[in-house]
């Protein structure tokens, strides 16, 4: 199991604690190897151009779809052979105590209101980026 991030992370416990159980279940081992590097493109890239014989797996989330979109890469999900949903993960936009904004309206008020003012951090190929359009668009519409 080809995990595109480095040792340690939460991907990477999650996908070595599934290969564990897995294991009990397959009656086979399964081998997790971090393969981080290019926002995790190094090691799906690996993957799909693996032999498609079973035996080589992706332990990987959103990021394939957003490197596509990032131009990174020339390959998407459809590139894969979905196996099992594991997880979703639920974005949380925060802030510093005592900030004036308490809700995902009041933060897009507050950036049309104080344009240039704010300041936002993500990580590359993450989704952390869309909780903020869709604030923005949910607040315009309204």
């Amino acid at each position: 199991m080809v995990i595109p991030y480095g040792p340690g992370g939460a991907t990477d416990i999650i996908f070595r604690l599934v290969s564990q159980e897995a294991e009990k279940h397959l009656g086979v081992s399964i081998v997790p190897v971090n393969m981080a590097g290019a926002g995790a493109t190094l090691g799906s890239r690996n993957v799909k151009d693996a032999d498609p014989d079973g035996y080589t797996l992706l332990g990987s989330h959103d990021t394939i779809a957003l490197s596509k979109l990032a131009g990174m890469v020339d390959y998407s999900y459809d590139a894969f052979e979905p196996v099992a949903l594991l997880t979703q993960t639920v974005n949380i936009p925060t802030t510093y105590p005592g900030h004036p904004v308490e809700d995902a309206g009041g933060m897009a008020d507050y950036i049309r209101e104080n344009p240039g003012e704010v300041r936002f951090s993500m990580i590359p190929t993450s989704t952390d980026h869309f909780s903020g359009r869709s604030s923005l668009r949910r607040s315009t519409s309204t």
